[in-house]
């Protein structure tokens, strides 16, 4: 799909399928009361999850606060996983304002819950004008498989470095790696 010249997007919606939705040559705005949904099943742009791309030399995509609807569907990302879901191509390109989630500003490395992940928005990612959601923590692990846990952290501490064990019969542990 794609905008030629300026508009007003009513909203962007992948439908059933992983897309790319491309902009050329147009700067784009979304209205505040209209979501904009991207779906994610992996990392891979367009075959794995939904991006929307911006081509054209010095364009702008005002987000206007308008809804993020993020669908993991089932997808459990990594910690540390990310997802441009907004490529703007040129370096004179920029983003102008920010998303709303849940009803409330979502500003610059805020972090939010959807469908059970918790992710992180960076409106200055990629090569520094993109919007990618990292993944901030993994998955929950299923306590009834093993009687006792044993997590090791070899890397530099980040927010990932925590884990929850769901156990059925029991209680959602969370604890922080030191």
């Amino acid at each position: 799909d794609q905008l030629l010249g300026q508009g007003t997007v009513a909203g962007l919606s992948g439908g059933a399928g992983l897309d790319v939705v491309e902009y050329r040559d147009a700067d784009v705005a979304f209205p505040s009361d209209v979501p904009v949904r991207f779906d994610l099943a992996g990392t891979t742009p367009g075959t794995q999850h939904d991006q929307m791309r911006v081509f054209g030399e010095s364009r702008t995509l005002t987000l206007g606060g308008a809804p993020l609807v993020v669908n993991p569907a089932g997808f459990a990302p990594g910690c540390n996983d990310q997802f441009v879901i907004v490529d703007m191509v040129e370096q004179s390109s920029s983003v102008s304002e920010t998303f709303s989630y849940g009803g409330q500003p979502l500003p610059q490395g805020a972090t939010f819950n959807a469908g059970g992940r918790d992710f992180q928005i960076n409106y200055q990612g990629g090569d520094g004008n993109d919007i990618v959601l990292t993944s901030t923590r993994a998955g929950n692990i299923d306590g009834a498989a093993f009687n006792t846990l044993v997590v090791e952290s070899r890397s530099r501490r980040t927010h990932c470095d925590h884990v929850a064990v769901v156990h059925p019969t029991v209680a959602t542990i969370t604890f922080d790696i030191a």
